[in-house]
């Protein structure tokens, strides 16, 4: 059953988040990685709470774009919005971009184009403009707290910066003695 909902977006901490809920005991994976039995994106397919019961084996992920659905499918989640300085944000998101786009990441067209349409949907561009996908960055916290607040879901807005405390708290679970797994650290340092 799922007890955890990670909804921040990419570039967030969302990998280290997954990793810290492993090492605290969860069955948790990173919602990028999963394929779905159905086209999500056709929109003939009226989407429903039901489509995303396919996560019933997992007991926490890690999935933004369709955070809502998960928390109505959920209704016993937790959810957890990793979140990062806004300006420092942008920089990783941008960064990831020009990765994405760049010849020699070994990336093949299809991951490129789920990565583009993914992007376009989330910030409105597959090219990081600053002004639109810092406007797209604050409506999803803002969304996302409304939401939760509105139908009385505890919500836990992170900072992976601030490692064990606030997260074991929140999921009344022991601080491990293991240091925080950081992911991607270098690359989301903060200055």
């Amino acid at each position: 059953m799922m007890k955890i909902l990670g909804i921040g977006l990419p570039r967030t901490g969302t990998t280290s988040l997954v990793a810290a809920l492993a090492c605290l005991g969860y069955k948790a994976q990173h919602g990028h990685g999963r394929r779905y039995p159905f086209d999500i994106h056709d929109c003939r397919v009226h989407l429903g709470v039901d489509h995303f019961r396919l996560f019933d084996d997992l007991e926490a992920i890690a999935e933004c774009e369709y955070w809502r659905w998960l928390i109505m499918a959920y209704p016993e989640a937790k959810c957890v919005l990793t979140v990062r300085d806004p300006d420092h944000w942008y920089r990783s998101i941008a960064a990831h971009v020009d990765v994405i786009h760049n010849r020699q990441s070994g990336r093949s067209w299809w991951d490129i184009e789920q990565a583009d349409r993914t992007h376009e949907r989330l910030f409105g561009s597959k090219w990081a403009l600053r002004t639109l996908y810092l406007d797209a960055y604050e409506r999803h916290l803002l969304a996302v707290e409304a939401f939760c607040q509105q139908i009385g879901r505890p919500l836990l807005t992170f900072r992976v910066e601030q490692a064990w405390r606030p997260l074991c708290e929140f999921l009344e679970k022991p601080i491990p003695t293991e240091p925080f797994p950081w992911r991607n650290r270098l690359a989301t340092k903060e200055p």
